[in-house]
């Protein structure tokens, strides 16, 4: 019987969802593709009421396409992805240029 799907397929489609794909070999051969996800912190309430009126960016280290599933998700109109926890400042300055005001606020 063929596998209905391929690795890299499942790992687009995973990526497309917000999900983070970890591949598994055993002895040089993919076994598993686990996902793993940010759940966030606001935990039944609807995070875009807090955003209501403003332009929002998030900025993270996350991969584009998953950056952008969980942006989507939550609201926020403009990503910027791969960003090393070194790049933030001139990510954010780079925001700045385009806009009046940005400020900075981080989970950790």
């Amino acid at each position: 019987m063929a596998c209905a799907f391929t690795s890299a397929r499942m790992g687009e489609r995973l990526g497309n969802e917000g999900k983070s794909p970890l591949y598994a070999a055993v002895d040089g051969r993919l076994a598993a593709i686990l996902a793993v996800a940010d759940q966030g912190d606001n935990a039944g309430r609807d995070p875009r009421s807090a955003f209501a009126g403003l332009k929002v960016a998030m900025i993270t280290d996350d991969n584009a396409r998953t950056a952008r599933a969980i942006a989507d998700r939550l609201g926020i109109d403009e990503v910027v992805a791969e960003v090393l926890p070194g790049g933030r400042v001139d990510a954010i300055k780079a925001l700045r240029e385009g806009c009046i005001r940005a400020a900075f606020v981080a989970r950790r």
